[in-house]
């Protein structure tokens, strides 16, 4: 692709303060996606997992992930996949990076937790753990490809329960779904869990399902039911929204840019490709290097598309991204999903662009034309009355 040669011929921006002796901003979060095997089969899954053996970065090139992770600066790995538990040494690999004082951020479907999965996982000094469910019994289970996939899950929630483990439950919601969003509360109630609504992203095999989107109205429907039951239930349920989408008050300073992509955070994919994000694997242009050629700080520090990307300056962003008050808080929001739709790192967020094409965010909020933007504020939510 044009616009990926270019930016790994361009040559880097002089370091900046902050920067680690690497000569790369410190690491904090690295996406490691443990397995490209899954025992389930979901039909929107980003990383296309299969049901059957595929081939894992062995334990001493992980263990050398860890070192270097940690050397830069990491505090975290997200242990995903595929499903992380179907590897045959998933503890070995939790504990590899355990071993080194990063917390282990498990993102499971939760069907293989059992007392023993529960125990070992309690005995890691740092450890959260995420479990994906998208709705009742019905509609989840056809949606994992496996009849009874719900009743595993929540076999293994009890599991983490008995041994005194929180965890927090994220759901993909789409037109499949959105029917069972009160079942998914009750859930979060029951278990008193946080319960984060993710909207339906066309990665891997999610593309074949571009069509079951929510609409902007429901999507604010969503936003406001949620919002009710945080304030009369003081329930812990949100929909995972760009600042501009949220009410002002549930806006958090600070937040850094995106989800910190080749500044802070990157992925490593099963095969030992080093991405811009764990959900990049079906993105040849997007590898800036794999480990099991080159030591993962060296890719960290050195890659001209790591350093290409750093050198982007969210005042440049396009469309509704650059006139965004808070585009220097979000940093544009996924990245990915904006390159993917036009090959172009700028391009603006898909969902706040569409908001806006459809006259849901008022002018007067936004940055003029042409203005470099600042973090500001807009004075109400927005709505689609």
């Amino acid at each position: 692709m044009d616009a990926i040669s270019a930016a790994r011929a361009r040559p880097s921006a002089a370091p900046e303060s902050g920067l680690s002796t690497s000569g790369a901003p410190p690491l904090d979060t690295i996406h490691f996606n443990a397995t490209k095997t899954c025992n389930l089969g979901c039909v929107f899954c980003y990383d296309k997992a299969v049901r059957g053996r595929t081939e894992n970065l062995p334990l001493d090139l992980v263990a050398q992930i860890a070192e270097d992770a940690a050397a830069l600066g990491a505090r975290r790995v997200i242990l995903s996949g595929g499903e992380p538990m179907a590897r045959r040494d998933w503890r070995e690999v939790a504990s590899t990076f355990d071993a080194v004082g990063m917390e282990v951020s498990l993102a499971t479907n939760g069907t293989l937790i059992d007392d023993d999965a529960a125990v070992f996982l309690a005995s890691l000094r740092n450890v959260t753990i995420s479990i994906s469910i998208d709705g009742g019994h019905e509609i989840h289970d056809r949606l994992r490809d496996q009849k009874g996939a719900l009743a595993r899950t929540l076999s293994g929630m009890d599991a983490l329960r008995r041994v005194g483990l929180s965890f927090d439950v994220n759901a993909t919601v789409s037109k499949m779904n959105i029917v069972d969003i009160p079942f998914l509360t009750k859930l979060a109630r029951d278990y008193g869990c946080t319960m984060r609504l993710s909207l339906l992203h066309p990665n891997g095999r999610g593309v074949a399902f571009e069509r079951q989107e929510l609409e902007p109205e429901e999507i604010f429907e969503l936003r406001e039911y949620c919002r009710v039951l945080r304030k009369t239930a003081r329930m812990n349920i949100f929909v995972n929204l760009p600042p501009l989408l949220m009410y002002l008050d549930e806006v958090i300073p600070g937040r850094g840019a995106a989800c910190g992509w080749a500044v802070n955070f990157c992925g490593i994919l099963s095969n030992g490709d080093v991405t811009i994000c764990g959900v990049a694997s079906d993105e040849p242009d997007l590898v800036a290097g794999n480990v099991k050629q080159r030591r993962f700080r060296e890719i960290w520090s050195e890659s001209p598309l790591f350093r290409f990307t750093r050198s982007l300056r969210t005042e440049d962003l396009k469309g509704i991204c650059g006139r965004c008050p808070f585009n220097s808080v979000c940093g544009g929001a996924c990245r990915l999903s904006a390159f993917r739709e036009g090959g172009d790192f700028l391009a603006p967020y898909s969902l706040c662009q569409k908001f806006y094409e459809a006259g849901y965010i008022p002018e007067e909020i936004l940055n003029p034309v042409g203005a470099v933007t600042a973090s500001a504020a807009y004075p109400v939510a927005l709505s689609c009355e």
